[in-house]
């Protein structure tokens, strides 16, 4: 088709497939979504291609999909291809996530609903197929560009197809659609992920349950979830749209849950989550880091316990060591000029991290963060928050905290406490 040399077809639609197939002039690999030959109604289905390829040309943001190119005489578009694997498949393999990897997870794909949000798009269609883990640990949002939500159009050929459990209470009735739909199906998402399986799902009744009954709480189906976690999901998947938190609040609470939980950045947690999978090769932990926080402190009788036989240890250490000797030259700590200084960097609840102007990475950071000894200037970067700069002076060898809260713009209690007006109830 074109330049481009199909290979294995990787999805089968009502109307349209989608193959891997390779451009032989630059040399990579691409997906080619195309109208099946002789579909019903190929007229309305090309146009909503033309209108994929316009929504998928509009952004360009790393954690949303890739247009390549539109074939707009053949009925097809090319966009780059996904990563190392889809939510789906992770879930296949490994069963229920670990909520730790479910939490870095979402707190991405929200990032890039965020973007769509910012252009004015809703997503609308959000499930595991469409959550591309990348081999580095990358995460991105796949299928927003076929959203018939992605703008005020009726519903295409495809979506007329769609499951009810995979819909927002608000779709499924066909009332309007906006941000607060997104936050149900990423709740939804999350929901699915943790427990394997889907909030509303089951045999029949589907829409029922969605219209007129809670979600299930998590942790009657995944206990090792953080209760947090299982009373955001709960607020999320609110039949009642005006309930549900906007974004930013979800995104935010997500990250405050997860720094509890885990000093890992999310991109470390998806690449040795693909590692057990076995769709990359296993990365290793930075040394003296675990992939889950450390256990709550001991208790005060305990401490004591603990003192007591380290005082014994100690003391058996120095008899047995007495007549040795020492240099006092290797006890002492290293001044060498050139050892590096090092910066611990802790946000509320994140931020993007620069040192001197260079992106470092996005927080919870799990290690020190190495830089020459002098004078640096660390700025935090947060979307809904005004930057923060620190001004720090390291010497060799010396570490330094830096921690700081981000005045993020939330809703006001009061905003979030309106009474529903009866429009805004869904029946």
């Amino acid at each position: 088709m074109g330049r481009y040399r199909l290979g294995e077809r990787v999805e089968d639609a009502a109307a349209s497939e989608t193959f891997r197939a390779t451009d032989p002039e630059l040399g990579r690999t691409v997906w080619l979504k195309r109208i099946k030959a002789g579909v019903e109604h190929a007229a309305a289905a090309a146009a909503e291609l033309d209108a994929e390829a316009r929504r998928l040309g509009r952004l360009s943001h790393p954690a949303l999909t890739q247009l390549i190119e539109h074939l707009p005489h053949e009925h097809a578009i090319a966009y780059a291809e996904p990563g190392a694997a889809r939510l789906h498949e992770l879930c296949t393999r490994l069963g229920p996530l670990d909520p730790v990897l479910v939490m870095a997870i979402a707190i991405e794909v929200g990032r890039a609903l965020a973007a769509l949000h910012a252009a004015g798009l809703v997503h609308g269609w959000l499930r595991p197929e469409h959550v591309e883990l990348g081999p580095t640990g990358t995460v991105r949002l796949h299928g927003w560009g076929a959203s018939p939500f992605a703008a005020a159009s009726r519903p295409p050929v495809e979506q007329s197809l769609d499951p009810p459990e995979n819909l927002a209470p608000e779709q499924v009735l066909g009332d309007a659609t906006d941000e607060r739909s997104d936050v149900f199906l990423l709740g939804s998402l999350a929901f699915t992920a943790v427990t394997g399986q889907r909030p509303f799902g089951g045999e029949g009744g589907v829409v029922h349950r969605l219209r007129h009954e809670p979600a299930p709480p998590v942790r009657r189906l995944a206990p090792s979830a953080p209760a947090e976690l299982e009373e955001l999901l709960a607020r999320c998947l609110d039949r009642r749209p005006a309930h549900r938190p906007n974004l930013t609040t979800t995104e935010c609470e997500l990250v405050a849950v997860l720094r509890r939980h885990s000093t890992l950045p999310t991109d470390l947690l998806v690449r040795r989550a693909l590692g057990r999978a076995g769709f990359v090769p296993m990365p290793a932990l930075p040394r003296g880091v675990t992939e889950h926080a450390p256990r709550p402190r001991p208790r005060a009788s305990t401490v004591a316990t603990g003192v007591l036989v380290l005082a014994a240890a100690v003391a058996v250490g120095i008899a047995v060591g007495v007549g040795a000797t020492s240099s006092p030259a290797d006890d002492a700590p290293r001044t060498d000029a050139a050892q590096p200084a090092r910066l611990r960097v802790l946000a509320t609840p994140w931020a993007e991290v620069e040192i001197d102007g260079r992106h470092v990475d996005t927080t919870p950071i799990g290690w020190p963060i190495e830089v020459a000894p002098g004078r640096h200037v660390v700025r935090f970067r947060h979307p809904a928050a005004p930057d923060e700069t620190r001004v720090v002076e390291l010497g060799a060898g010396q570490t330094q905290l830096l921690d700081v809260t981000m005045s993020v713009r939330l809703p006001t209690a009061d905003a979030a406490a309106r009474p529903v007006a009866p429009e805004e109830e869904v029946p």
